[in-house]
């Protein structure tokens, strides 16, 4: 078969693991992975920096780039909402499990009013099914040290570790704006969530907002995705 015009494919990378990083910065010309906050993104954009210079790559090489989970309404109230329904399936057995499965830890023995410290968190040696998420989970545990009720309603907890996004165009470009203004991303791959407005809204109103702050491009100069990850 003919080659493709651009050659060598482009190679994503999803996780963030440790050999995962390793990976990503070594070969990867991008970064998928579970970013919940922005101190966790930024975090993840650093240490692939920093690792890409030690692989002989320039800090530009490995690109980080975030699930945005979006709920897009026309008020907060209304995006709010939308959020809750997506999830209002998700029983607080299926959380609780859903805790245990991910740290190891079983909370049902206490009041939800209950503050989590470092101190109830499991042994971090211990083995897990996903590294990444345990991790993700464990730090926002012993950062914020928050209460059962607000745990059981984290990404992380109902099966979408992801950056979630909720309320009006305007808010979501803000905040879109205030992760890239603070280095925790270098694009991110669209998740949409809620109802079918959401991804209307998202592609009417967003995008547009973001091109004319000039953070998304007004027209394509090239016809691959290596000429596009460029620009």
């Amino acid at each position: 078969m003919p080659a493709h015009p651009s050659r060598e494919p482009l190679l994503f990378q999803a996780g963030a693991s440790e050999p995962g990083r390793i990976f990503a910065a070594s070969v990867a010309e991008a970064t998928f992975a579970a970013t919940p906050s922005i101190e966790a993104a930024m975090e993840l954009r650093r240490c692939l920096q920093q690792k890409a210079t030690e692989h002989g790559r320039s800090e530009e090489d490995v690109r980080v780039l975030p699930g945005l989970y979006f709920f897009i309404s026309n008020t907060f109230e209304e995006a709010l909402q939308m959020y809750q329904d997506a999830h209002k399936h998700i029983t607080k057995e299926q959380r609780y499990s859903s805790i245990e499965r991910i740290i190891g830890l079983d909370l049902r023995e206490y009041e939800l009013h209950k503050k989590l410290t470092s101190e109830i968190l499991p042994d971090q040696n211990q083995s897990v099914r996903s590294k990444t998420h345990a991790d993700l989970l464990m730090k926002y545990i012993s950062q914020h040290e928050p209460k059962i009720e607000q745990l059981l309603k984290r990404p992380e907890v109902i099966h979408s570790e992801h950056w979630v996004v909720i309320g009006p165009p305007e808010q979501v470009v803000d905040e879109i704006i205030e992760w890239f203004n603070y280095g925790a991303m270098d694009g991110f791959i669209a998740l949409p969530g809620g109802t079918p407005q959401s991804m209307d809204l998202f592609f009417e109103k967003v995008i547009p907002l973001l091109v004319e702050k000039d953070l998304f491009r007004r027209n394509y100069t090239g016809k691959i995705l290596r000429e596009h990850l460029n620009n």
